[in-house]
């Protein structure tokens, strides 16, 4: 699983109110799950969203979000400081997040209590009558993280100069 944001000649640095957008490419058939832990502490998640809900992707195939033609675009926000981006790759469909601990947010979803989130993000096989009804699958799954940097003021405010880090699982 690979993932990458639109470079900037810096790398992966931006400054606030900048677009962007991020590209993930799979090797394998799989559903991928795109998450933004932002420096303010919130998780959105950016795929599937409002537009594409089916977040089946085919080998080789690469997936850009926003989609050319989707009505929406990303900037980064304030405050400045790092995005932790992840996406989640699994090759049966599955839960991921708690759907009741989401809530829309324009085309995203928001985790409502990000700290139950960030201990209760797990991987687990669908209801055992769904599984009862389908040849058993074992679950695998891979992550791909990527740090975006966005610049403020002075480093004392969150800001950094710092290139990009990019890490292939």
């Amino acid at each position: 699983l690979l993932l990458s944001s639109g470079e900037t000649a810096e790398g992966d640095v931006y400054e606030i109110g900048d677009k962007i957008e991020f590209t993930f490419t799979s090797d394998k058939d799989c559903y991928v799950t795109l998450l933004d832990f932002t420096p303010s502490g919130k998780i959105y998640v950016l795929f599937p969203n409002k537009w594409v809900s089916n977040n089946f992707v085919k080998a080789g195939e690469s997936v850009v979000v926003p989609a050319a033609g989707q009505k929406f675009a990303m900037k980064l926000g304030g405050p400045a400081g790092v995005d932790i981006v992840k996406a989640i790759a699994t090759n049966v469909e599955t839960k991921i997040l708690d759907p009741e601990n989401q809530k829309l947010f324009g085309p995203f979803s928001v985790l409502e209590d990000p700290k139950a989130a960030t201990r209760d993000i797990i991987l687990f096989e669908e209801e055992p009558e769904a599984a009862a009804a389908t040849p058993e699958t074992p679950l695998e799954w891979t992550v791909a993280s990527l740090a975006v940097f966005t610049k403020g003021d002075a480093p004392e405010k969150g800001g950094t100069r710092q290139g990009r880090r990019r890490r292939r699982v």
